[in-house]
Protein backbone atom coordinates (compact mmCIF):
# COMPACT_ATOMS: atom_id res chain seq x y z
CA UNK A 1 0.00 0.00 0.00
CA UNK A 2 1.50 3.31 -1.06
CA UNK A 3 0.95 6.31 1.19
CA UNK A 4 0.79 9.84 -0.13
CA UNK A 5 3.39 12.28 1.25
CA UNK A 6 2.33 14.25 4.31
CA UNK A 7 2.47 17.95 3.35
CA UNK A 8 5.93 17.49 1.79
CA UNK A 9 7.48 17.38 5.27
CA UNK A 10 11.08 16.14 5.35
CA UNK A 11 13.21 14.31 7.91
CA UNK A 12 17.00 14.25 7.68
CA UNK A 13 19.90 11.86 8.13
CA UNK A 14 23.35 13.41 8.38
CA UNK A 15 26.47 11.67 7.11
CA UNK A 16 30.06 12.75 6.86
CA UNK A 17 32.79 12.06 4.35
CA UNK A 18 36.49 12.74 4.65
CA UNK A 19 38.48 12.87 1.44
CA UNK A 20 42.23 12.49 1.96
CA UNK A 21 43.86 10.74 -0.99
CA UNK A 22 43.18 8.98 -4.24
CA UNK A 23 44.53 5.75 -5.72
CA UNK A 24 44.95 4.60 -9.27
CA UNK A 25 43.76 1.21 -10.54
CA UNK A 26 46.88 -0.54 -9.20
CA UNK A 27 46.37 0.86 -5.67
CA UNK A 28 49.33 3.20 -6.02
CA UNK A 29 48.90 6.50 -4.25
CA UNK A 30 48.95 9.21 -6.87
CA UNK A 31 47.27 12.21 -5.27
CA UNK A 32 47.73 13.33 -1.68
CA UNK A 33 46.03 16.41 -0.36
CA UNK A 34 44.97 17.75 3.00
CA UNK A 35 41.85 16.11 4.43
CA UNK A 36 38.58 17.65 3.35
CA UNK A 37 35.50 17.21 5.53
CA UNK A 38 32.08 17.15 3.94
CA UNK A 39 28.77 17.08 5.85
CA UNK A 40 25.89 15.71 3.80
CA UNK A 41 22.18 15.42 4.50
CA UNK A 42 19.88 12.79 3.06
CA UNK A 43 16.26 13.93 2.96
CA UNK A 44 13.30 11.60 3.43
CA UNK A 45 9.67 12.50 2.83
CA UNK A 46 7.19 11.89 5.63
CA UNK A 47 4.41 9.63 4.39
CA UNK A 48 2.40 9.41 7.58
CA UNK A 49 2.43 10.52 11.23
CA UNK A 50 1.55 7.94 13.88
CA UNK A 51 1.14 8.37 17.65
CA UNK A 52 4.69 7.03 18.20
CA UNK A 53 6.58 8.23 15.13
CA UNK A 54 6.50 8.67 11.38
CA UNK A 55 6.55 6.60 8.22
CA UNK A 56 9.30 7.80 5.87
CA UNK A 57 9.82 7.06 2.21
CA UNK A 58 13.25 5.38 1.98
CA UNK A 59 14.32 3.90 -1.36
CA UNK A 60 10.71 3.79 -2.58
CA UNK A 61 9.64 1.88 0.55
CA UNK A 62 8.00 2.88 3.78
CA UNK A 63 10.20 2.89 6.89
CA UNK A 64 8.93 3.53 10.41
CA UNK A 65 10.96 5.81 12.73
CA UNK A 66 9.95 6.00 16.38
CA UNK A 67 10.37 9.47 17.90
CA UNK A 68 11.42 8.06 21.28
CA UNK A 69 14.17 5.71 20.08
CA UNK A 70 17.70 6.60 21.15
CA UNK A 71 19.00 5.26 17.85
CA UNK A 72 16.88 6.44 14.99
CA UNK A 73 17.33 6.37 11.26
CA UNK A 74 16.42 10.02 10.63
CA UNK A 75 15.54 13.15 12.58
CA UNK A 76 12.98 15.92 12.11
CA UNK A 77 15.63 18.69 11.97
CA UNK A 78 19.12 19.01 10.57
CA UNK A 79 20.44 19.88 14.04
CA UNK A 80 19.07 16.65 15.52
CA UNK A 81 20.43 14.73 12.52
CA UNK A 82 23.92 16.12 13.23
CA UNK A 83 23.59 15.10 16.89
CA UNK A 84 22.56 11.58 15.81
CA UNK A 85 25.61 11.48 13.51
CA UNK A 86 27.81 12.56 16.43
CA UNK A 87 26.50 9.64 18.52
CA UNK A 88 26.93 7.15 15.65
CA UNK A 89 30.47 8.37 15.04
CA UNK A 90 31.44 8.09 18.72
CA UNK A 91 30.10 4.53 18.82
CA UNK A 92 32.00 3.70 15.64
CA UNK A 93 35.16 5.15 17.21
CA UNK A 94 34.72 2.90 20.27
CA UNK A 95 34.31 -0.19 18.08
CA UNK A 96 37.27 0.62 15.82
CA UNK A 97 39.48 1.44 18.83
CA UNK A 98 38.72 -1.97 20.35
CA UNK A 99 39.42 -3.67 17.01
CA UNK A 100 42.76 -1.84 16.80
CA UNK A 101 43.64 -2.93 20.34
CA UNK A 102 42.80 -6.56 19.48
CA UNK A 103 44.91 -6.31 16.34
CA UNK A 104 47.88 -4.99 18.30
CA UNK A 105 47.55 -7.86 20.83
CA UNK A 106 47.47 -10.40 17.99
CA UNK A 107 50.57 -8.92 16.36
CA UNK A 108 52.46 -8.76 19.68
CA UNK A 109 51.67 -12.42 20.36
CA UNK A 110 52.51 -13.51 16.84
CA UNK A 111 55.86 -11.73 16.99
CA UNK A 112 56.75 -12.98 20.48
CA UNK A 113 55.30 -16.48 20.77
CA UNK A 114 54.82 -18.21 17.46
CA UNK A 115 57.76 -20.40 16.62
CA UNK A 116 57.60 -22.78 13.76
CA UNK A 117 58.67 -26.35 14.53
CA UNK A 118 61.89 -27.61 12.90
CA UNK A 119 60.12 -30.10 10.64
CA UNK A 120 56.93 -29.36 8.71
CA UNK A 121 55.20 -32.50 10.03
CA UNK A 122 54.96 -31.25 13.61
CA UNK A 123 51.67 -29.68 14.66
CA UNK A 124 51.64 -25.98 15.49
CA UNK A 125 50.17 -25.43 18.98
CA UNK A 126 46.80 -23.70 18.90
CA UNK A 127 46.24 -24.30 15.17
CA UNK A 128 43.03 -26.12 14.26
CA UNK A 129 43.80 -29.70 13.10
CA UNK A 130 42.10 -29.14 9.74
CA UNK A 131 44.60 -26.35 8.99
CA UNK A 132 47.74 -28.37 9.79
Amino acid sequence: MYLEPHNHELWYRARAQVHTMAYDTWDDLWVRHSPRFELLFDEYRVLKHTPCGVQLEVDFRSRFVNRSWNKRFAAPTREEAVEDLRHRTRRRQEIVTRQLQDTEIILENLNARVQFPPDAGSPIPGLHPSLQ
